[in-house]
């Protein structure tokens, strides 16, 4: 990409429309931008970057800072003004924009930008906020409008994105040293978006993965080969058995291993028919001697009922001879049963009187606790009724002493009814004093707290301002440390460094510059809660 006009208008110290026709410094070679300390280089970086991107070319500036806080809102009439050697003029309402016209592949583009700002009414009073815009124009006359299609159109024809620009193409003060100590990764990634070498990167890629999946399966197999190698079994007398040694010990091909297993399955097959064979005749064998044991078994069972069967005959001869002694046992003692027989008939003949004289006593028993019960309880009433006469006499003489003492009751009431809603009323005034007490102790701590964390948030803030400006001024000093005799220098390509900056004593890391900037955000942070909190209470 070769710039050939920018045009800056109320845009950042420019504040009237500065033209700068940048194709007068030739075709070749590097664009050097040098100046004294203010005088407006980065803003010509930003400028370019901006109307390319909508960005600016550091990470420290925001895109809403670039209203010049110099051009006035309203020009009653022209005003023409020198600044940096270079012709202004500020027109009645500059506007804030940038228009770049730029060349890429011998094909001219324009491309024109305007950030958010407030401008004045164009009629009335008071002011009206410019939205952001962008519009780009082609070789051909067409021409792109919104902010997200003319982002995508710039990166579609320069090849690189914003982040990549500023690293290859535009280097801006500070980021130069960010380009020579990028990563090989992240330097790799840069120059394939430019030589457009990513479809061969991720053949590689490809290839390599799939180098990698047949590499595993080969060790697969070769694992899965060797382990059924090391499962094969042989008797120790077989003549195959120092080859089946062989092969565990990986000395046979993967072939001659495989003649061996067929040489061993073929043996197996073999020996496996002659036991078969065997099997059947063992078998036939087999049937013989179940007939033979199937009729010995049923004459052994034959055998044993008949044993069986004595055994029961011999029991129950003995069990009748013992049924006809009892028999007549019994028969003998047949008069003596009859009498017995007899008694008890008349015994059931009683039961029916018996059993009324049995109620008649339970009766005569309940009676009896019956009438105790009562005469208790007559006794009792008599001392219950002579209580009574007493507790009445004594209330009618209270009654006689209190005959005027309804009206002091009634006063004594109204009073005790006005101090206790005195006491209510005490109990929740205290209640709201001991919490205002509390919320005053809250809010003296909170503004307390605040005023210290402002104070460290100031401090910490000023450190870190005071460092990054150390940092920025020791960048030849650290790019110098870099420095190798007879490797070409990165700025200058000079092989040999006689002087080389000095980084000064006082210059903090990166690494420290950025752990101050953490400690100063966070102290910020704290900060904004500490007076939330306090504005709270």
């Amino acid at each position: 990409m070769r710039p050939i006009t920018l045009t800056m208008s109320a845009f950042g110290p420019y504040a009237a429309k500065t033209v700068i026709e940048l194709d007068k410094l030739g075709t070749n070679g590097l664009y050097l931008i040098t100046g004294d300390t203010g005088a407006g280089k980065t803003t010509i970086f930003d400028a370019i970057t901006y109307a390319l991107y909508g960005e600016a070319s550091g990470n420290t500036r925001d895109v809403n800072m670039f209203r010049s806080k110099y051009a006035a809102p309203e020009t009653p009439t022209g005003l023409f003004a020198v600044v940096n050697n270079i012709t202004e003029y500020a027109e009645p309402s500059t506007p804030t924009e940038v228009e770049l016209t730029f060349e890429y592949a011998q094909k001219i583009y324009t491309v024109k930008r305007n950030p958010e700002y407030d401008r004045p009414k164009a009629r009335g009073e008071g002011y009206t906020t410019e939205k952001a815009n962008a519009e780009l124009h082609y070789p051909d006359g067409r021409v792109v409008t919104r902010l997200k299609e003319v982002n995508k159109a710039i990166v579609d024809i320069m090849g690189i994105d914003r982040s990549q620009f500023t690293q290859i193409a535009m280097i801006a003060q500070g980021d130069f040293l960010k380009l020579l100590l990028a990563s090989t990764e992240d330097r790799k990634k840069i120059f394939q978006k430019i030589f457009r070498t990513q479809c061969y990167y991720q053949l590689q890629e490809r290839l390599k993965a799939e180098t990698s999946k047949l590499a595993v399966e080969y060790n697969q197999t070769g694992s899965s080969i060797h382990q059924y190698i090391n499962g094969i079994a042989c008797h120790p007398d077989d003549v195959l058995k120092l080859e089946v040694d062989k092969a565990k010990k990986g000395e046979l091909k993967n072939t001659e291993a495989v003649q061996l297993v067929e040489k061993l399955i073929d043996q197996d097959t073999a020996a496996q028919q002659k036991a078969l064979e065997r099997i059947g005749e063992l078998d036939k064998q087999k049937q013989k001697i179940a007939a033979q044991l199937a009729v010995a078994e049923n004459r052994k069972t034959t055998e044993e009922k008949q044993e069986k069967a004595k055994e029961n005959l011999a029991l129950e001869t003995q069990r009748l001879k013992r049924l006809e002694t009892e028999k007549n046992e019994a028969a003998a003692h047949q008069p003596e049963v009859q009498k017995a027989v007899e008694a008890i008939a008349k015994l059931e003949a009683q039961l029916p009187e018996y059993a009324e004289m049995q109620k008649k006593q339970t009766e005569r028993t309940g009676l009896q606790k019956a009438l105790e019960e009562l005469a208790q309880k007559i006794k009792t009433e008599a001392e219950t009724e002579e209580k009574l006469a007493r507790n009445i006499a004594e209330f009618k003489a209270e009654q006689a002493s209190l005959q005027n003492a309804g009206a002091a009751q009634a006063a004594q009431k109204a009073e005790k009814d006005r101090l206790a809603e005195q006491q209510k009323d005490l109990e929740a005034l205290k209640k709201e004093y001991a919490a205002y007490q509390k919320l005053e102790a809250q809010l003296k701590k909170a503004q307390a707290d605040y005023a210290q964390k402002s104070e460290d948030s100031r401090q910490k803030r000023a450190e870190y301002e005071h460092k990054n400006k150390l940092y920025l001024d020791a960048q030849a000093g650290i790019l110098a440390e870099t420095l190798t005799e007879g490797v070409p220098c990165p700025v200058c390509g000079s092989l040999e460094h006689p002087h080389p900056a000095q980084k000064p004593e006082n210059a903090p890391t990166k690494q420290e510059l950025e752990i101050c900037k953490a400690k100063a955000e966070e102290a910020e942070a704290a900060t904004q809660a500490a007076s939330s909190k306090a504005s709270n209470c």
